[in-house]
Parts: structure tokens; C-alpha cells; sequence
């Protein structure tokens, strides 16, 4: 019996496991990703680049399409949107990592520049918290 769940097995071991390969020259891990609501649509900015669609995933899903590579949202050590109910969507889509930062900020800023100073000043709001307690984690007024 153990001798044909081994042979079983063979296949697995000389091709390996079905994971997606990259090519790492393109790969774009993101560190601070911004989402501001603009004109019924949103807008996504990042240092890998920008998307804009009817909702966070669909803009999501803009940015990827128009990146020069793979890009990876879980990687995103802050999160900074331009009011809580866009924080609570983005959260709840599962696509930013639990613990990366929330900081809530109107207009988009150098995410380079803005990352190295929310760095400095970090934020007490993790999308974890946002999945768990939703929108009682902000203030009255949301700021």
C-alpha cells in the first residue's frame, strides 16, 4: 500500500508542486498604497502605479492590468484612504495584508515621501482591526 501512494507521488517530486513562477525583475511589491473616492469613481495610487474603477477591487484589478509587472498588494505596510467606508471595503476584500497600517488622509501625496513618513508616525488602526470591529475602530467623524 505505501509503495503506491509513494509511486503516486513520483510525479509530484520531479515537477514539483503547481506553484505560479515569476520572473523577478518584474515583480512590484507595494509599501503604501493611497484610495481616495473622486467623483463616484475610485482612485488607487501607488509607487507601482495607478488604477481607477467603480470599487476598490475593480480598481485594484486597473493598477494591475496597467503595472510594468506583477504587483503585490499584501505586501503594503500602509494603507491610506480618504474615508473610513472606503477603508472598511478595501479591508474586507481580503486583498491588503492584516497588518498593515490604516491612516485616513484627503488628496494623494509622493507615496515614497508618504511612506517614509507614516514610518516615523504610525498608525494604532491595522486592516485587522478594520475586519474585526469595522468602522467603530475610527472616531465620531471618521478622522
Amino acid at each position: 500500500m505505501k509503495r503506491w501512494l509513494f509511486m503516486a507521488l513520483i510525479p509530484l517530486l520531479i515537477y514539483g508542486l503547481p506553484f505560479q513562477r515569476y520572473e523577478t525583475g518584474k515583480l512590484l511589491p507595494i509599501l503604501c498604497v493611497q484610495a481616495q473616492r473622486q467623483e463616484g469613481k475610485i482612485r488607487i495610487l501607488s509607487e507601482a502605479g495607478k488604477g481607477e474603477g467603480d470599487s476598490w477591487l475593480s480598481a485594484v484589478e486597473n493598477l494591475r492590468q496597467n503595472a510594468s509587472g506583477e504587483v503585490f498588494f499584501d505586501t503594503a505596510e500602509q494603507a491610506v484612504f480618504s474615508d473610513p467606508f472606503l477603508a472598511l471595503e478595501a479591508a474586507n476584500s481580503g486583498i491588503l495584508r492584516p497588518g498593515a497600517e490604516v491612516f485616513l488622509l484627503k488628496g494623494f501625496r509622493d507615496p515614497e515621501k508618504l511612506y517614509g513618513y507614516f514610518s516615523q508616525h504610525g498608525s494604532k488602526i491595522k486592516i485587522a482591526d478594520l475586519q474585526h470591529k469595522g468602522g467603530a475602530v475610527f472616531g465620531k467623524d471618521g478622522f
